[in-house]
């Protein structure tokens, strides 16, 4: 014979399954793991987006200066400034002659 639970005096359903609850628990970490990796990408982000601004004022720097150059006399002197490290091995370097 088969009786229909609510007919059924003292007893009751829990709804309540450890799975529910463990699930609950994991979500939570997961949650709370992707929010501190979209922080970490935000940050990393940020300093990508400033390291190309660099690069972009560098770049017309350096076009401004190869516009300066190209109006310069081509026959006139050029300088360039080196480290000071490549200076003193190009100064130990016997010259050409001729140069």
């Amino acid at each position: 014979m088969v009786v229909h639970p609510a007919l059924l005096p003292n007893q009751s359903i829990s709804c309540d399954h450890n799975y529910t609850v463990e699930d609950t628990v994991q979500q939570k970490k997961r949650i709370q793991q992707l929010e501190e990796q979209v922080e970490k990408l935000r940050k990393k982000l940020k300093t990508v987006q400033q390291k190309c601004r660099r690069q972009e004022r560098q770049l017309e720097k350096m076009k401004a200066l190869r516009e300066f150059q190209k109006d310069k006399d081509v026959t006139s002197e050029s300088y360039v400034i080196l480290p000071k490290e490549l200076y003193d091995v190009l100064k130990s370097i016997e010259p050409i002659d001729g140069y």
